[in-house]
């Protein structure tokens, strides 16, 4: 009997029996070969196109240039149905257990690292849907800024997984903050005795309330008002406070350039 599959004779199936008996079996048996061999052909096509997309997955969040692009990408973005000059957000998930949640049509997930399962999607419901498992499951993440150039969305996601790391965050979104506190670090300005008296603070009475009016006086800015409304404190207890920062770590909070340094002493304080 001849196998046919997708319109081809790929073999042929000889049975011995009795023929009167033959005639009820064979057609059974070449129905059955031809679907197992049907289901196995789309299997494996299955696979190579899983891989042909991973393949590309992995060379996408490497770009960090227009020149990056090269024509044999862009054909191959083509042929998968991706625009590469379109914005997407990119979902950086910390962790090794194996999540088996499919993603929407037009999103895409690959596993970069054994701790960094990636999300690349244009659509914010799918963004919430993976942020909402994640942190159910208490995972660390990172989201980027909308990017066409997939290496920049994914440094963006890994600097604030870094940061939520080490800081105990759990805002998943990058944002300006991270980037400067990353300048800031890279500058390796040594703050090692103001962090250091900041920790002998924390120990103190009331030494964790001064640390956050610090921290509060730097998110606004300065703004003595704004910093008092927040705490819910009087202006003259907010000078209290900032002057006993002052006697304590050595840096005046209301002198600019001091203020930066304890800004980065806090940060540094924070981070380790």
């Amino acid at each position: 009997m001849p196998i046919v599959v997708q319109n081809d004779v790929i073999g042929v199936v000889g049975i011995t029996g009795d023929p009167e008996q033959l005639v009820y079996i064979a057609p059974l048996v070449k129905v059955t070969t031809e679907l197992l061999t049907e289901q196995a052909l789309r299997a494996k096509e299955e696979a190579r196109e899983k891989r042909r997309l991973e393949r590309f997955l992995l060379t996408w969040v490497g770009l960090t240039t227009e020149s990056d692009q090269t024509a044999d990408l862009i054909n191959e973005a083509h042929a998968l149905g991706i625009n590469l000059n379109q914005q997407y957000q990119l979902i950086l998930i910390n962790t090794t257990i194996l999540i088996h949640q499919p993603v929407d049509p037009n999103s895409y997930k690959i596993r970069l690292n054994p701790d960094e399962l990636v999300i690349i999607t244009r659509q914010p419901a799918v963004c919430q849907s993976w942020l909402a498992l994640a942190q159910k499951q208490q995972y660390i993440v990172g989201i980027s800024t909308a990017q066409s150039l997939l290496g920049i969305a994914l440094a963006q996601a890994r600097q604030v997984v870094d940061y939520n790391r080490l800081t105990r965050s759990t805002d998943p979104n990058y944002r300006l903050e991270i980037a400067h506190i990353q300048r800031l670090l890279a500058a390796k300005v040594d703050v090692s005795d103001y962090r250091q008296r900041l920790i002998e603070v924390n120990h103190q009475p009331a030494g964790h309330e001064l640390i956050a009016t610090l921290k509060m006086y730097i998110e606004l800015n300065g703004n003595m008002q704004q910093t008092a409304n927040q705490l819910h404190i009087h202006r003259n207890t907010l000078h209290y406070r900032l002057s006993q920062i002052k006697t304590k770590i050595g840096l005046d909070p209301k002198v600019y350039h001091e203020l930066v340094m304890l800004y980065i002493a806090l940060i540094d304080y924070q981070l380790n």
